[in-house]
């Protein structure tokens, strides 16, 4: 059969196909709580797009802890986009659980950004990573490895068992005087990255999309309404703080023009903040509560989130 007369045959199908998968039956009609239009939605989506974009002007960072931050960055605001999505198509836990990852993201960048020169130890990890998932084929180089990873094990009183959690957290030993400054540093999330973050004010919601990441039943018996609030507060606490982190990067380009980003900044980003004291007031305080809203609510919220 001639191939274009094929075309034609099956591609008017194709089209009206795609138009009733994706405008007349879509699935979110029907169970999506928030829509993207909603201002929640668009002002952060502006944000992410306006962000995203920017990237595509700046060279790579001389700096090697600086150019792997913005790296972790730009997948922190592609999996943001990626949630709000989840959100507008009606899977609010799905979202929530995501939140997590990003979260992951937040702290290793707050991390690298707070000590930059644990940059190269954390490249390094990164290719032992790399090794123990298979990339590396020439043998010496991966008997080479193992060894030096078993050195370090043992320089640090290691157990064989503790080999994966020291390749994706021991990075963290380089800290000069970890012990005395972070006395309960421990090869996992929550006491390693988290902690040495400053972040662990949200260890218990970590731990809650963790659940939900690995099927418990709030997966499945949930309120939607519950953690479409829950997922949007996460979600514009953890940007705010990576934008910050963008921002203060950004700096360093000296020989990009940045205006445009820095004056966008200032009504979005404003506009975020705002958002984020509304989402959490109604949280704090919905209408059928009895509880008084305290007259300082507002200033607290606001301090918090460095309004």
């Amino acid at each position: 059969m001639n191939f274009g007369y094929f075309l034609q045959l099956i591609f008017p199908n194709l089209i009206l196909s795609d138009f009733l998968v994706t405008e007349v039956f879509p699935v979110s009609s029907s169970v999506a709580l928030i829509s993207k239009y909603n201002p929640l939605i668009s002002t952060l989506n502006f944000n992410l797009n306006f962000i995203i974009n920017k990237y595509e002007q700046l060279p790579k960072h001389k700096d090697l802890a600086k150019a792997i931050e913005l790296d972790i960055l730009r997948k922190g605001f592609f999996m943001t986009k990626s949630v709000l999505n989840l959100l507008c198509d009606g899977f609010e836990t799905e979202a929530f659980s995501t939140w997590r990852t990003i979260h992951e993201v937040e702290c290793v960048a707050k991390i690298l950004d707070d000590k930059p020169y644990l940059g190269e130890t954390y490249a390094l990890h990164m290719k032992y990573n790399s090794i123990y998932r298979g990339s590396e084929e020439d043998k010496e180089k991966v008997d080479a490895f193992y060894e030096e990873v078993k050195g370090k094990l043992k320089m640090w009183d290691l157990k064989s068992k503790d080999f994966k959690k020291f390749l994706e957290y021991g990075w963290l030993y380089d800290i000069p005087n970890w012990k005395e400054e972070y006395p309960e540093l421990k090869l996992n999330f929550r006491k390693g990255l988290e902690y040495v973050a400053g972040l662990t004010q949200y260890s218990d919601l970590y731990e809650a999309s963790s659940e939900i990441a690995h099927g418990s039943p709030l997966l499945i018996y949930s309120s939607k309404a519950y953690y479409l609030n829950l997922a949007i507060i996460c979600l514009y606490e953890t940007f705010l703080r990576m934008e910050d982190l963008f921002a203060h990067i950004l700096r360093d380009f000296s020989e990009i023009d940045s205006t445009a980003y820095y004056k966008m900044r200032n009504v979005y980003i404003i506009e975020s903040k705002k958002n984020l004291i509304k989402l959490k007031l109604m949280n704090d305080y919905n209408e059928d509560d009895e509880e008084e809203v305290p007259d300082d609510i507002f200033e607290k919220i606001k301090e918090s989130i460095n309004l």
